[in-house]
């Protein structure tokens, strides 16, 4: 399979590495998706009907799952301003639009299967 789309790590060496999950092969039922905001930070998430994956560089990137995924409830969270962030994650304006359009897409996706 060809590579569509390949990136460098952003952060210094005290994050630490991406996990393996962020550059193994994808399975058929995987949505995996990319972000990176004006300052650099880069956020990466992989869902599945059966879980869902969440990492930063800002976090260290530590790896953030959910397990049978409730989507449309996460996507709602998301973007709650009650909420300051995800999973204990804070998150500024534009990453919570970018992970509400991932969790949106999540929901649609895992409805077909």
């Amino acid at each position: 399979m060809t590579i569509v789309f390949s990136v460098e790590n952003a952060h210094t060496e005290e994050a630490g590495a991406p996990p393996p999950w962020t550059t193994a092969p994808r399975d058929a039922s995987e949505l995996r998706a990319y972000f990176e905001n004006a300052f650099g930070e880069q956020w990466i998430a992989s869902a599945t009907p059966s879980r869902f994956l969440l990492t930063g560089g800002d976090v260290a990137w530590k790896t953030t799952r959910i397990d049978d995924p409730d989507y449309r409830g996460l996507a709602t969270r998301c973007v709650d301003p009650a909420t300051t962030g995800f999973e204990g994650t804070i998150l500024r304006h534009e990453e919570r639009f970018w992970l509400l359009a991932v969790l949106t897409a999540a929901a649609e996706g895992c409805r077909r299967q």
